[in-house]
């Protein structure tokens, strides 16, 4: 799962609830998709790895949709 693919779905969830409502949306993921995931969001939030350190949920926010990632078990 790639940070486009997030993106998309924000824009399907707004297209269904409106641009008015917020939604949290959770997501369970494996290990290596979780890991390439954050590290995307850093990089993009930081432009560098540079500090980077795991953690087992994280969030992103696109536009009205709160996306909380967590590491499937």
């Amino acid at each position: 799962m790639k940070l486009e693919d997030l993106y998309k779905l924000s824009k399907e969830c707004v297209g269904i609830i409106g641009d008015k409502t917020t939604a949290d949306m959770t997501i369970y993921l494996n290990e290596a998709k979780h890991e390439n995931l954050q590290q995307e969001a850093y990089r993009l939030h930081n432009k560098t790895l540079q500090g980077y350190k795991s953690k087992n949920t994280f969030e992103v926010i696109i536009g009205n949709v709160k996306f909380i990632i967590k590491l499937k078990k």
